[in-house]
């Protein structure tokens, strides 16, 4: 108890003003102690210096900033000038000396940090901000500049705002693109990205990603691009190109360049050019006869491309050839082929699935168990009895459902049914699992755990993974196959590929992730893409606490593309649980491949940050819609008294089609904390607005639209200006 109490007295010691009333003094005293310690000196006390906020303590803070070398001291001195923010000359002057440090200091970490600080000043340094992207010499500075920039360059819509984006936007920024490319449509535009996909020093995930918006716009330049790229070195961007032909049915002008695919050395390209082929050359006798050879080739990726290709054909040869494959050895192979029979939707398809029911195990069976609930809307979950008795007694005459009758819990009966454990609440089924576990520094953070796992105490997350891993090897019977692959800045697996579970191997497994402590970076590419090399494991479940940062690529949108093509070969089912932040990756692998997501320890500020990045989005669509709705509840519920967060609620409602909510929300708003803020009203009167118009109600739509030009104006906010874009041209 004593020494809690002389820490709490020594850091109020630390953190407390100085004693002396005269800011002259004050200024001296930090100077000095600052100068004594340079680089050591901890953040706080330049935030003191410029909270004294006269003209001497903002000469000082300048000084100190020559005294500095390493980056972070640097960076706390350029961000501290944010305090001046409410002194009209010195703000302006902070904003002029930060400006003047990104361009002209000598060293590099003194020109990124301060650019760094000067995105701190959002809508109030745009100007400088700009200047820093278009003039600076320095790729990092212009990294740094651009991130605050890119929602008002979005707004813009220009080649010229475009051109400045994809000149400078760094690998970490790169997934704001997505969706928002739409917004650049003209033909100069169009140009601009034909530009940038040729030119091969661009990032090969940036190049795939401006080449999947390509295929959305019109101009034969574009299917002359993507019969172009087939054969680009970069796999990323020959398959995004050959994707794109056949969504533009463009297969049959490219065909000669597909067929070499087809003996391509990397097995994504040619599973694509196969699935390609497949879909638009059903009349050509030369590739149905080279579909059939696909069927029965040596090389599985040729198989599982095949499955589709039959599909497409659908000639009597065809369909028996899809039957016979789902005996096929290879489980990735039988997995496309039930996939393929599910989609012929017959009364043979449910009686072969019905009998091959009880030839499956672990996540297999499952899938045959939900492509019998797909076709028959009936929920027997994997009772293999059940199924029989049940067709034996409708055998004769069936016909299938018009549609499918199920009503979406049947899935979750088949999973839950057949679960023979849980890793964080998610079930598990599947006989031949790998678990990918983050052991970052972040994951030595603090928690209360789950369920009776700490109780009451806080332990770490990892150790609360751990908890949750060695319940789950528990629970595992004898026989089952798993695998840990562990991932800081390095990625370390238990075994090469999923091993069979025993006494012995429990044990050692244990004690290979108890041996692991928390330390390092993410590098969540690298360990899944270790993992899904192993041909025996078809279902992974990753846990993870930060973005990723370290490995073969870290752009989000980069692993999200490539684990999915990837996984068109591999058919790997992922489970995914995210700790502290909201992982659009995660939870889309697991949308993607029938798999489930959770989020734990997610605050109110993420979720409506999440939320509004949705909904400034005009093409969102209706699920990320929804998504938006659910993360601004969860923000709402988190901290009811934010008028912000009713806000974004309440945009979310309105966004969803609930207008009698959404202006229950939003009138609710007025009275909760921040309701004042020029730019949350603003906000809230502009979709008030709307729903006026949606009502038929004009005048006060009017009215409405009207007290949020006079609330924004002065304001350069881009989302403000969006959101009264889209109003004005809402009301007449």
């Amino acid at each position: 108890m004593r020494t809690l109490l002389l820490c709490l007295c020594l850091f109020h010691l630390a953190s407390a003003p100085p004693a002396q009333t005269d800011p002259d003094e004050q200024v001296r005293q930090l100077l000095g102690a600052i100068r004594r310690k340079k680089d050591a000196t901890v953040e706080i006390q330049f935030q003191r210096l410029a909270m004294i906020g006269t003209p001497k303590a903002f000469e000082g803070l300048k000084t100190c900033c020559g005294w500095l070398k390493e980056p972070l001291p640097l960076y706390w001195a350029y961000k501290s000038f944010r305090e001046f923010r409410d002194h009209e000359a010195l703000s302006r002057n902070a904003i002029a000396f930060l400006t003047t440090q990104a361009m002209q200091a000598r060293r590099l970490a003194a020109r990124t940090q301060a650019s760094k600080a000067l995105g701190l000043w959002g809508e109030d340094a745009l100007d400088e901000l700009e200047e820093l992207v278009v003039d600076s010499r320095d790729k990092a500075v212009r990294e740094f500049a651009l991130e605050p920039l890119l929602t008002e360059l979005f707004y813009r819509r220009d080649a010229g705002s475009l051109r400045v984006i994809l000149n400078n936007i760094s690998a970490g920024d790169a997934f704001r693109l997505d969706g928002n490319l739409r917004r650049f449509e003209s033909p100069a535009c169009r140009t601009i990205m034909v530009e940038a996909v040729l030119d091969k020093k661009n990032d090969p995930h940036l190049r795939a990603l401006l080449t999947e918006r390509l295929v959305e716009m019109q101009g034969a330049e574009v299917d002359l691009l993507l019969q172009r790229l087939i054969s680009d070195g970069e796999e990323t961007v020959q398959i995004a190109a050959i994707e794109g032909l056949a969504r533009r049915k463009g297969v049959e002008a490219a065909k000669d360049r597909l067929w070499k695919q087809l003996t391509s050395r990397k097995p994504e390209v040619r599973l694509a050019a196969i699935v390609a082929l497949g879909q638009s050359l059903v009349d050509d006798e030369q590739w149905v006869e080279r579909l059939f050879k696909l069927s029965e080739s040596r090389d599985p990726v040729s198989r599982i491309g095949a499955a589709s290709g039959l599909f497409e054909l659908r000639s009597e040869r065809a369909i028996d050839t899809l039957y016979e494959m789902l005996g096929d050895d290879d489980w990735r192979v039988r997995i496309a082929a039930l996939r393929s029979v599910e989609a012929l939707r017959t009364p043979r398809a449910v009686e072969t699935l019905v009998h091959r029911l009880g030839q499956e195990t672990g996540r297999m069976r499952v899938d045959v168990v939900l492509s019998l609930q797909s076709l028959t809307g009936m929920r027997f979950g994997p009772n293999e009895d059940r199924w029989i008795a049940w067709w034996n007694d409708h055998e004769d005459g069936y016909a299938l459902p018009a549609v499918n009758t199920d009503e979406g819990t049947a899935d979750s009966r088949a999973i839950e049914e057949a679960s023979i454990a849980t890793f964080y609440g998610l079930p598990v089924f599947s006989d031949r699992v790998t678990i990918v576990l983050d052991t970052s520094g972040s994951m030595s953070k603090k928690t209360y755990g789950l369920d009776d796992y700490s109780k009451g105490t806080r332990v770490s997350r990892l150790s609360v993974a751990r908890t949750q891993l060695k319940d789950l090897l528990e629970r595992i019977p004898d026989g089952h196959r798993i695998n840990v692959v562990l991932f800081d800045d390095e990625v370390n697996a238990w075994m090469k590929s999923v091993q069979r579970i025993t006494p012995s191997s429990r044990r050692e497994l244990v004690a290979f992730v108890d041996r692991e402590m928390p330390d390092g970076g993410t590098n969540l590419y690298d360990a899944i893409e270790l993992a899904m090399q192993d041909e025996l494991c078809d279902t992974i479940y990753v846990l993870s606490d930060g973005q990723p940062t370290a490995g073969k690529i870290v752009q989000v949108d980069g692993i999200r593309r490539r684990i999915l093509q990837l996984n068109r070969r591999a058919n790997i089912q992922f489970f995914g649980v995210s700790i502290g932040l909201i992982s659009d990756l995660l939870r889309d692998l697991a949308l993607r491949t029938q798999g489930r997501y959770i989020e734990l320890g997610i605050s109110a500020e993420e979720a409506n940050s999440h939320a509004r990045r949705i909904l400034l989005r005009e093409d969102a669509d209706d699920d990320e819609l929804l998504r938006a709705l659910e993360l601004a509840r969860t923000a709402t519920r988190l901290e009811p008294a934010s008028s912000l967060y009713r806000t974004a609620l309440g945009i979310a409602l309105f966004r969803t089609g609930k207008l009698a909510p959404a202006m229950e929300e939003l009138q609710a708003a007025t009275t909760l904390r921040g309701s004042g803020n020029p730019k949350v009203r603003a906000t809230r009167v502009l979709f008030q607005a709307r729903i006026h118009a949606k009502a038929g109600e004009v005048d006060q739509a009017r009215e409405l639209l009207n007290e949020g030009r006079v609330l924004l104006a002065g304001f350069r906010d881009a989302e403000i200006r969006i959101f009264l874009e889209w109003a004005e041209a809402e009301i007449p």
